[in-house]
């Protein structure tokens, strides 16, 4: 599916002050930013709503432009509050902010000190815009996993869930029949290894939508778009459906390269508890480096 473009978008965009639709926050072709070049700009990520740094964005900005020749109407402090601004208006969590300032097409010419600067700041999701909660499972006892997930499940747009073998395909279908005793409505959609090889034996227990087969991260992709937008599960390649009683695989999806999948959004997990746990003295003498589920019992391998 491609990337919509830029001057295509809903949301709002900060110009000079005031929160434009999106559309509508537009500049003249004879900008004299457009032929000398005469614009700066920051690139700031935000996580939860935070921008990084931000104050140093803001105060390199004004800088930029002071070694450009011009002076920002705003303060970096304004700039700062504008940003949040328009964070908050669009709603995004996760994402990017692209302030940019420029000289505008009151007069031509190299130096141009009467053309007038502009500030523009716009805002938008990181890829596709949904915000994704991870649980695992082997962090909590089952009743603590169960009531994260299921909190973590009002109003959201569906529901999923992995494992390779052993104890997390049961703990998977376990949390699975929770969910949807609380959620009946919920969308539900399993991956991984088991999934793949045996889909069937996952959709007969009527607790999922679909099975994504195999390398996944294309497929989820559409899938979250297709339930979104309410549009048919069967146009997906990569899934196994249940139609009438049968199982019905959709048309194959290929592996890809990692060149075609989106980087790792590390972010999304705390890594703290894995951490702590396999740095810690006795850590050498772990049948696995990794936290044992709770109802396993202490030093139990998973398999």
């Amino acid at each position: 599916m491609p990337i919509p473009s830029f001057d295509d978008r809903d949301g709002l965009i900060w110009l000079d002050g005031e929160l434009l639709p999106w559309r509508q926050a537009n500049l003249h072709v004879l900008s004299h930013a457009l032929h000398y070049a005469s614009s700066v700009f920051e690139g700031e990520r935000t996580y939860g709503g935070e921008i990084f740094r931000l104050g140093d964005h803001s105060a390199r900005l004004v800088r930029s432009a002071a070694g450009l020749g011009f002076e920002l109407p705003q303060s970096a402090a304004e700039i700062d509050d504008a940003c949040r601004q328009v964070l908050a208006a669009n709603r995004i969590g996760d994402g990017y902010v692209r302030p940019v300032a420029w000289r505008g097409s009151e007069e031509m010419g190299v130096a141009a000190p009467s053309s007038r600067i502009h500030l523009a700041i716009a805002a938008w999701p990181l890829e596709d815009g949904y915000d994704v909660e991870i649980i695992d499972g082997s962090l909590y006892s089952p009743e603590e996993a169960r009531r994260r997930v299921i909190e973590a499940c009002a109003g959201a747009l569906l529901y999923g869930t992995t494992g390779i073998l052993g104890y997390m395909i049961n703990d998977g279908l376990a949390c699975t029949r929770a969910v949807k005793a609380a959620h009946p409505d919920l969308p539900a959609f399993i991956g991984g290894w088991f999934a793949s090889v045996r889909p069937a034996l996952q959709l007969e227990t009527g607790l999922f939508d679909a099975v994504v087969l195999g390398q996944g991260e294309l497929t989820f992709r559409d899938l979250v778009r297709a339930v979104d937008c309410g549009a048919a599960l069967d146009d997906i390649p990569g899934l196994a459906l249940w139609r009438d009683g049968s199982l019905v695989r959709t048309e194959r999806r290929a592996v890809v390269g990692w060149d075609k999948l989106l980087n790792m959004p590390w972010h999304l997990i705390d890594i703290e508890p894995y951490r702590e746990h396999q740095l810690r003295a006795s850590s050498c003498g772990d049948v696995l480096r990794m936290p044992t589920p709770f109802s396993m019992g202490e030093r139990k391998p998973y398999f």
